[in-house]
């Protein structure tokens, strides 16, 4: 489980990676440079490689109590702040297994993050 946990500390460093170089360069124009679109890609790869963790996995006790608190956390307040050009369709893809696979169901604390008018 240490494995999650690294690849869910490397995601969020991403996400800060990506939104300190988003603010540098004004706008979409930032999603456009080649060093934030390897980011993107990578954020990718890591949300997919996290998609397959959550729907193979047979303790979803575990996966439920240890990756989802810290993935929620991470993916839903940096899906919130992007500019919706920087939005990766994998975070739903993610979000849509863990509720579905596992259950989840998201409290007020956590539903904050999710704003209906920022996801359009």
């Amino acid at each position: 489980m240490t494995q999650s946990r690294t690849k869910v500390r490397c995601l969020k460093l991403l996400d800060q990676q990506l939104r300190q170089l988003t603010f540098l360069v004004i706008g979409n124009i930032a999603t456009k440079m080649p060093k934030v679109r390897g980011l993107r890609t990578i954020k990718k790869e890591i949300l997919k490689l996290i998609n397959t963790y959550v729907e193979r996995a047979d303790d979803h006790e575990m996966v439920h109590n240890s990756l989802v608190p810290g993935l929620l956390d991470a993916v839903l307040t940096d899906y919130q702040r992007n500019v919706p050009d920087a939005r990766e369709a994998e975070v739903l893809n993610v979000m849509t297994t863990i509720i579905t696979k596992l259950h989840v169901r998201f409290s007020p604390k956590r539903s904050h993050a999710i704003n209906t008018e920022r996801c359009k």
